[in-house]
C-alpha cells in the first residue's frame, strides 16, 4: 500500500478559472482523514476515508 502522508499542492479548474490548493494528509492503516485548504471563497474543507485496494 503507499503511504499518502504529507503535504500536497495542485489546481484545480472551474468555469475556466484556476484555484490553487493544499491538501494534508494523515494516513494510519487502512484509515485517511486530512484538511484541504484553496484560494477559493470556501476556505478549509475537512475529509475522513477509508483505502481499500488503490481507491479512496
Amino acid at each position: 500500500m503507499t503511504n499518502l502522508n504529507g503535504t500536497w499542492l495542485g489546481t484545480y479548474w472551474q468555469r475556466g478559472n484556476p484555484t490553487r490548493f493544499e491538501l494534508t494528509l494523515v494516513q494510519g492503516g487502512n484509515s485517511i482523514s486530512g484538511r484541504i485548504k484553496d484560494d477559493n471563497a470556501l476556505g478549509e474543507a475537512s475529509m475522513v476515508g477509508e483505502v481499500v485496494g488503490r481507491s479512496l
